[in-house]
């Protein structure tokens, strides 16, 4: 390693003119002895090497024309040492630092700012690597910057750091990152110890499963020990026929358009956290879930690409999310929640097994802000009663296209809520700016809620349905107006 990087100093010298590139693979501790001593060691010689080769190059004259990539690889994955759990994070956590100018004459730092600590992959660092390696184009005795001259080879969901703003909530999928080796807790389903790397995704047979509550994950079937009150078996999933036609004065029974086990396994995991009550809150009525149903349906029918993405503020206990997945087989549900409680974890882990990651995903955190830096397309707009932020059913507009449908949970009333029409109401809001529009409003009167057998007192409660114009949206997707539905189909 030594002698790598003293060559790489005398190149350095020797054409300090002259663009120049140069790449060094160091072994300084690729060492898989049994004696675990002799790697650190080697690592810790090591870098005092790199250590007065970066404080040259950082002291010459072209200091403010280099950059330079300090990366490592996939950590220790031989030997003993991956039964060590952070050795196994590290493993997906490959360390990266870029050393740029601090001002640069044609090259803006600005994005490069803005992408620290977002998910970059070795694609992303050779794009940009290409980028970097392009010659800058003469023009009026002033070098342009005109991105990347030949493009061929680099792969088209890779990312330039250095010109492109990558999302925050990007996500492996985005990436293309093998789930192996991916480092989001969110989408994987096991990153306990094991003996070796990548092992916890690579399940050499497909057991039967079953729920288990106490751990909120599946787990293979065991033949004895097993409460038959606590654990489900993953639930066969049938879809419905979705040519089938509206009628609420006599249709209105969930199982005509969905397969209910899934909504019952989420009942009962519910049941099951005590401080919560008995399912006290109910979160989905008989009518609306038929209507939500229906219209999601129709719309992810008549989509042509693969995925009918629908966006949901707030997750309560996933009947509203397990709900648009059972509709059709092409919904995407992108939840954007806190997760606070216990119970919400447990459900959406549940419900994401039985459906997969590539269908039910989350972004964690204040929705007031995650949902405005979204950079995907929504074809379906939700906000659930556990949606803390005040405002999302207007960033739900704001971030989707005209002829997007906007729904938004039961309540009471309609006029002393800040949902619906109260005083400085979202939905209020945007009917007096022209935002939404075909808006249709329904009253239920319910005995008991979509997940649960016990009674409740009769009550009453209602939720509309609108379509946006486009007046209010801020994104640049294409028109889907005229939408679906139309208030003489109700």
């Amino acid at each position: 390693g030594d002698i790598g990087l003293e060559l790489i100093s005398q190149m350095w010298d020797a054409y300090s003119a002259r663009p120049k590139f140069a790449f060094l693979n160091a072994l300084a501790a690729h060492d898989y002895s049994l004696d675990a001593a002799h790697m650190p060691l080697g690592a810790e010689k090591y870098d005092k090497a790199v250590a007065g080769f970066l404080t040259k190059i950082m002291d010459s004259n072209e200091e403010k024309e280099t950059f330079i990539f300090l990366r490592s690889d996939h950590g220790l994955q031989g030997g003993p040492f991956p039964i060590e759990y952070s050795t196994q994070i590290e493993h997906m956590h490959p360390w990266t630092a870029i050393i740029t100018p601090s001002e640069h004459h044609t090259i803006d730092l600005a994005a490069f700012s803005s992408n620290q600590h977002r998910l970059i992959t070795g694609f992303d660092i050779y794009h940009t690597l290409r980028y970097l390696m392009s010659p800058r184009i003469a023009n009026n005795d002033e070098r342009k910057d005109f991105g990347v001259l030949f493009n061929e080879g680099i792969p088209p969901w890779s990312f330039n750091i250095f010109r492109d703003s990558i999302s925050t909530t990007r996500n492996c999928i985005d990436a293309k990152i093998p789930i192996d080796f991916c480092p989001c807790t969110s989408e994987r389903i096991d990153l306990n110890p094991n003996f070796y790397v990548g092992h916890s995704e690579k399940k050499l047979t497909h057991p039967e499963l079953e729920y288990d509550l106490n751990s909120t994950k599946f787990r293979a079937k065991r033949s004895f020990g097993v409460s038959k009150s606590t654990v489900h078996e993953r639930p066969s999933i049938h879809y419905k026929d979705t040519s089938s036609t509206l009628d609420c004065k006599s249709n209105l029974s969930i199982e005509a358009y969905i397969d209910k086990t899934v909504l019952d396994l989420i009942g009962e995991i519910s049941m099951s956290y005590k401080t919560l009550g008995k399912n006290k809150q109910i979160n989905l009525h008989p009518l609306q879930s038929v209507l939500l149903t229906h219209i999601v349906q129709q719309e992810a029918f008549t989509k042509k690409s693969k995925n009918f993405r629908v966006c949901q503020t707030g997750f309560d206990s996933g009947e509203a999310s397990a709900l648009f997945l059972l509709a059709s087989m092409n919904v995407q549900v992108v939840v954007f929640d806190s997760f606070s409680e216990p119970l919400q974890s447990a459900s959406f882990l549940a419900i994401q097994q039985v459906f997969g990651m590539d269908r039910l995903m989350r972004v964690v955190g204040d929705s007031c802000k995650t949902l405005l830096k979204f950079e995907k397309r929504c074809d379906f707009l939700h906000r659930s009663i556990s949606s803390g932020c005040q405002s999302d059913s207007i960033n739900l507009i704001k971030m989707s296209a005209a002829g997007t449908t906007l729904t938004s949970a039961a309540t009471e009333s309609l006029s002393n809520n800040d949902t619906y029409f109260g005083p400085n109401s979202q939905w209020g809001t945007l009917f007096k700016l022209n935002c939404i529009s075909h808006m249709k409003c329904f009253h239920e009167g319910y005995k008991n809620n979509l997940t649960s057998n016990e009674l409740s007192s009769n009550s009453s409660h209602y939720f509309c349905i609108a379509l946006n114009t486009g007046v209010c949206s801020e994104v640049n997707w294409s028109t889907r107006w005229p939408g679906i539905w139309k208030r003489s189909e109700f």
